[in-house]
């Protein structure tokens, strides 16, 4: 059965793209952490504000030593040159693209990450909107993104898709909402 939504939502990181390496597991060795407690708490400024990415990452590991913060600055900086749109991906990105049902990206990342991707103009021919944590000021799971989106696209949760790789960033805000969620394993890096 094909279901018709208003609207499909798709994650960017591990699900659509892929950084080149692991970055976030590197860093969560870097810094001898787990790396949920990376991803959802060490990095949440850098990905909720804009400006200088060395400045943001120096202000969120302030608590580390001069080597690690150096380590990871170099590391993250790398990062947006070997990223690319997975070939699972593009082909989840042109399935939908295909119905003409409108996409919107919904990501938490950093506005270096974003702005330096190198396949940032396939993005923007296919995606009619971007719900960017670094734009937004807030990143996923906070509901009040995806409340914006079912707000701009003036629909019901119901009528919504969304396609995530990660349990609390996507799965958890679309079943508290009632938003159809579709989980992407194959591109994870962890």
């Amino acid at each position: 059965m094909i279901v018709n939504y208003d609207v499909v939502c798709m994650d960017m990181w591990q699900t659509i793209a892929d950084n080149g390496s692991p970055l976030m597991p590197e860093i969560a060795k870097i810094l001898n952490m787990p790396l949920q407690t990376v991803v959802h708490s060490v990095f949440a400024e850098v990905f909720t504000q804009k400006g200088d990415i060395a400045d943001l990452l120096n202000t969120s590991l302030k608590g580390f030593n001069t080597s690690q913060r150096e380590q990871i600055i170099k590391l993250w900086k790398e990062a947006p040159k070997q990223a690319y749109i997975t070939r699972e991906g593009r082909l989840l990105v042109e399935k939908h693209y295909s119905t003409h049902t409108p996409l919107a990206l919904v990501s938490n990342v950093d506005q270096y990450g974003f702005e330096n991707f190198p396949e940032l103009d396939y993005l923007k021919s296919r995606f009619d909107r971007f719900y960017l944590s670094f734009e937004l000021g807030m990143s996923k799971p906070d509901l009040r993104i995806f409340e914006k989106m079912r707000s701009d696209y003036k629909t019901q949760f119901s009528r919504m898709l969304l396609i995530g790789d990660d349990e609390i960033s996507d799965q958890e805000p679309a079943t508290i909402l009632g938003i159809n969620f579709q989980l992407i394993t194959a591109n994870r890096n962890t």
